[in-house]
């Protein structure tokens, strides 16, 4: 993993002001990185703000069935606000996803 533990919460309290969308932790998938999900969620819910996973590399490929992080982590996708991804990868397809609750995308 890039960086040192506790880097992802220091990034999402480094907000200055209102609100905004951040990318609060970088991960690189080609080179083999995984993204420390149940961490994540934990920022998530002890801050309450808003979780959005690019799945383009782990879907098809991580968990035990490839339905993506949230399977190899064992987190209820529910945990996580919106989910995104590509069929272009691991599915040799046309199109993408993206995936939430109904209150994110009214």
């Amino acid at each position: 993993m890039h960086g040192r533990a506790g880097e992802e919460e220091e990034e999402v309290l480094s907000v200055d002001g209102d609100w905004s969308i951040r990318p609060c932790a970088r991960f690189y998938s080609m080179e083999g990185e995984i993204l420390r999900l149940p961490e994540i969620v934990e920022i998530k819910k002890k801050y309450k703000c808003y979780l959005y996973v690019d799945e383009a590399h782990s879907i098809g490929a991580l968990g035990k069935s490839g339905r993506g992080v949230c399977e190899y982590w064992g987190v209820n996708p529910a945990d996580v606000d919106v989910l995104m991804g590509t069929f272009t990868k691991s599915f040799a397809a046309v199109g993408g996803y993206v995936a939430g609750s109904k209150v994110h995308f009214q």
